[in-house]
């Protein structure tokens, strides 16, 4: 399995359009994977749009291979880009949430499509047990998927640079695909059924799927 154990720090963000300003918004998130190369630290990089296509509500994913090339991002010429144009595009600044990357699968290097979000919490007393299948248990279901393009699992130290409005959900898992069909085969195979399985024993509920729209991206290739 593709696991690229060297990315080990990831960023989400959400941002919300201004209700006029939401083709402007996505004309704007297409020059990202410029800013991206230009900037150097990001291994792989993803604006998505949740919802329909005259949603506002916006995620931007970002992974790393060290703290120093995280930190390095919040002052690049990417997330200076976003702070020098967000008014007038947005309502208010981006919310975030640094996050430490358990496992992930990349099968690809090109641009998807489609992807799903899910954020959760452990029962009390399985924090560590959550961790451990997100970081162990759940890669041979990983293994037998053949439709997920970019897989990864999160979890969210608790701080004070976690702006993101869900702060008690601790882990969160991210998942991209080339269509809607690869997308509606995996949430019916072995990764969610893996999920399923261990949910009343450790997560405090079945996490929501939210669903997304990949607006651009941007892929090092190494």
């Amino acid at each position: 399995m593709p696991f690229d154990k060297t990315l080990t720090h990831a960023l989400y963000n959400t941002a919300t359009a201004l209700p006029s300003k939401v083709a402007l918004t996505k004309s704007f998130w297409a020059g990202g994977p410029w800013h991206a190369e230009r900037a150097g630290q990001v291994v792989q990089w993803f604006v998505f749009q949740y919802g329909g296509p005259d949603s506002p509500e916006f995620g931007i994913l970002a992974s790393f291979r060290s703290e120093a090339d995280r930190t390095a991002h919040y002052d690049d010429v990417l997330a200076g880009v976003v702070r020098k144009h967000r008014e007038g595009l947005l309502e208010g600044k981006p919310l975030q949430a640094p996050a430490n990357i358990l496992s992930n699968n990349i099968t690809s290097k090109s641009l998807p499509a489609v992807g799903v979000s899910l954020f959760f919490q452990a029962k009390q007393g399985q924090t560590e047990a959550v961790r451990e299948f997100l970081s162990k248990g759940i890669l041979s279901a990983l293994e037998a998927d053949k439709d997920t393009r970019y897989w990864y699992a999160y979890e969210v130290p608790q701080g004070a640079d976690v702006t993101t409005p869900w702060p008690e959900q601790q882990f969160a898992v991210f998942a991209f695909f080339d269509d809607v069909w690869a997308r509606k085969r995996s949430l019916a195979g072995p990764v969610t059924q893996a999920l399923g399985r261990s949910a009343e024993q450790l997560l405090e509920k079945f996490p929501q799927i939210n669903t997304f729209t990949v607006m651009q991206g941007y892929v090092k290739q190494e």
